[in-house]
Parts: structure tokens; sequence; C-alpha cells
């Protein structure tokens, strides 16, 4: 299993950043947020894998990217 730290990004520039687990890394998953389930056409989305983290770690790693990230535009 993998679990990773991943940015969504839009060719806007706007971005997300969330947590996923997955036994595939190239699954599809944008993310699970209204911002991003609010988009018709994912084709504009890329998924940028930030960081790979243990099943243990990965709560603690996704609050610190959210919070380096709160605010700013681009990553």
């Amino acid at each position: 299993m993998y679990h990773f730290i991943y940015k969504t990004i839009s060719e806007s520039g706007k971005y997300y950043i969330g947590r996923h687990s997955t036994e595939k890394l190239d699954d599809g998953y944008f993310g699970s947020g209204k911002w991003v389930r609010s988009m018709k056409d994912k084709s504009q989305l890329k998924r940028e894998i930030i960081e790979y983290c243990s099943e243990d770690n990965i709560l603690e790693r996704e609050q610190y990217y959210l919070n380096e990230n709160i605010g700013k535009k681009k990553l």
C-alpha cells in the first residue's frame, strides 16, 4: 500500500493539498475537496506527489503541508 501527500493543480494555478492511500499509484484520484469534485473537466488537473509517508505519520505530514501553504497562491 502506498501512502502519500499530494497536490492537485489546475491550469489556473489553483491547488488542493491532501492525503491518499492506494494500491495503484495511477488510480486517477485528484482529491475529495469541494473544489476538485466541482470540476467537470478533470483533464485540466494534474496531481503531484509531494511526499510518501507511512500509515502512522500521514495525518501529521498532511497537516504540516496544509499549515505551510494556508493563504499561499502557489506551492
